[in-house]
């Protein structure tokens, strides 16, 4: 046998195949969300222990909105977010968080602590944000402990499925 021969020029690109069938049509998330506070400015006292009320309820999708909380109509990962206006007296320390009525919890990362330490009173705002898993009937409440009685103004509580 003989040398290899140089490569040859290439040919004309062939025609275009014929299209495939269009793929099944994946499932539609559509999130849950909730949304419920309380626009009113004046300061309302608050004893500690029991949910914020909050009677205005904004948006929602697959969440029940209350006066006293959040109810999860569908499992699954959401952020919830809050905040609150209170108002502390000198030493007076506050612990605000989300809890969940079913597991009678503390939602972690919802937690916020606040103490006091000026000499006067003040006015400040608490607020937090966190991940977590929810099931099915989950009530989330915004909860404080409190020291002594304060007061507070324009709480609100909110969340959304992310998955």
């Amino acid at each position: 046998t003989g040398a290899t021969g140089a490569t040859g020029a290439a040919g004309t690109t062939g025609a275009s195949g014929v299209r495939g069938a269009s793929g099944a049509t994946g499932a539609q998330f559509i999130p849950a969300y909730g949304y419920i506070y309380n626009n009113i400015g004046t300061l309302t006292p608050y004893i500690g222990g029991g949910p914020i009320v909050m009677p205005l309820t904004g948006p929602s999708n697959n969440v029940t909105p209350s006066s006293n909380g959040l109810t999860i109509t569908v499992p699954g990962v959401y952020e919830i977010e809050y905040g609150i206006s209170i108002t502390l007296n000198n030493s007076q320390n506050a612990l605000f968080f989300v809890r969940s009525i079913a597991t009678a919890l503390m939602i972690p990362g919802t937690e916020k602590s606040i103490t006091n330490t000026t000499g006067g009173q003040i006015e400040v705002i608490v607020n937090s944000s966190t991940i977590a898993n929810f099931n099915n009937n989950d009530l989330l409440v915004l909860v404080g402990f409190i020291s002594s009685p304060i007061n507070y103004r324009y709480p609100f509580l909110k969340i959304n499925q992310i998955s």
